[in-house]
């Protein structure tokens, strides 16, 4: 039994996704990713090892797990990402619980951006969006995270980056003054 209702995303498969010249739209990446659902200029970068390691690091197994209903993949990151692709992309489920489609779509609109019809909104920020440096989710306010630990502003990532990798696993590092210690008051 699923924990909550998945829908499938019918005009996602069946949307004309565009064409690439240099690229076969049925054809996916030895990850899996299809691509298909990536941006038309943007289907060669499933070949670089930055898309996989991108994904690895949005990537939240218990979210996910939770959400398919799939407890043994809970704790294995290359399992849920393999289930996701499998299944869960084509059924609608979240593999980040920092990513938010409508609030990605918002961002990129301030920008002058688009997600083109066909293309999935995640793995359109994973090619596009993560270069761009959009934050896809109200839950991470970057200049209050980098404000707080300005070690960040020198550092190889960008802020955003660095808290899906470590930061949200890293004790203190909160993403929003909306944390339990904001205004000085205890947890």
């Amino acid at each position: 039994m699923r924990s909550i209702r998945l829908r499938r995303r019918t005009e996602a498969a069946s949307a004309s996704p565009g064409t690439d010249p240099d690229v076969g739209d049925d054809e996916s990446t030895e990850l899996g990713i299809p691509r298909k659902l990536l941006p038309v200029g943007h289907r060669d970068r499933l070949e670089r090892p930055a898309l996989a390691r991108r994904l690895r690091s949005a990537a939240h197994p218990r979210f996910y797990a939770a959400q398919v209903g799939e407890p043994g993949i809970a704790a294995d990151v290359e399992g849920a990402i393999a289930h996701f692709l499998a299944a869960g992309l084509w059924d609608g489920a979240r593999i980040s619980g920092l990513f938010n489609g409508e609030v990605y779509a918002q961002r990129l609109e301030e920008r002058g951006l688009e997600i083109g019809p066909g293309v999935d909104p995640f793995l359109h920020w994973l090619s596009v969006g993560w270069d761009e440096r959009v934050v896809p989710t109200v839950l991470f306010d970057e200049g209050f995270y980098v404000g707080r630990h300005p070690d960040l502003a020198n550092g190889p990532d960008w802020a955003f980056a660095q808290y899906l990798r470590a930061g949200c696993y890293a004790r203190g590092r909160l993403p929003t003054p909306f944390g339990p210690n904001y205004g000085g008051v205890p947890a």
